[in-house]
């Protein structure tokens, strides 16, 4: 043990993580091996990550070298960071025979996820992300637009400089409704796909503009 508590917990989850990919070294039955790797190895690994960040930045690491040494954007891991939940900096691996090689899936996803908490109550529009109203009805027509990324992320953009709006208004405060608390974390999804994918999902764009030979 010793005098800082967090660190103390991140070597506890350490420890956890090296006894669960233990486990499933020892399973014999596929499926077994599978479920401990998605339930219980995943979410440590994250959860490691994250406390080893917390100790790299406590010891004076800035995000910008820290988001290098784990291979992100340091914003994209700043603010899942922030977030307060388990760090992640693997996506998945794609190749042209996969319906997911434009790189845009969790990008909509996270849009999808969006739209659909923020229905309109009377909580909502009381609430300042009332205003955000509107530029989420906005994002949410452009998911009907599958042959071009290009007005998801126009549309995703506006809907992210209105939130740091709010955000540099002091939004939000810790006395927040739960349909604002919940659609504030879909916010927040919505930023890390964005700012994680948005070069993948470009580049892609433009492979596609060049397949179909229009420049």
């Amino acid at each position: 043990m010793t005098d800082d508590p967090e660190r103390d917990y991140g070597q506890q989850m350490l420890e956890e993580l090296l006894s669960e990919v233990q486990r499933a070294l020892s399973a014999t039955d596929p499926l077994t091996r599978a479920q401990i790797l998605a339930q219980q190895v995943q979410p440590y690994a994250g959860w490691a990550l994250r406390w080893a960040v917390a100790d790299a930045q406590k010891n004076g690491a800035s995000w910008p070298s820290i988001g290098l040494a784990v291979g992100q954007q340091h914003t994209t891991i700043y603010r899942q960071f922030q977030g307060g939940g388990p760090l992640v900096t693997v996506r998945p691996h794609h190749t042209s025979g996969t319906r997911n090689d434009d790189y845009q899936d969790a990008l909509r996803q996270a849009a999808k996820r969006v739209t659909g908490e923020a229905f309109p109550t009377q909580e909502l529009q009381r609430s300042p992300l009332g205003q955000l109203y509107g530029p989420i009805q906005a994002m949410a027509e452009t998911l009907r637009v599958v042959d071009s990324a290009e007005p998801l992320l126009r549309q995703v953009d506006h809907l992210l400089g209105a939130v740091a709006t709010l955000e540099s208004a002091g939004y939000p405060s810790r006395d927040i409704g739960t349909q604002e608390k919940a659609v504030w974390a879909a916010l927040v999804d919505l930023r890390t796909a964005y700012e994680r994918d948005k070069p993948f999902i470009e580049a892609a764009e433009e492979v596609a503009r060049m397949a179909r030979g229009d420049g």
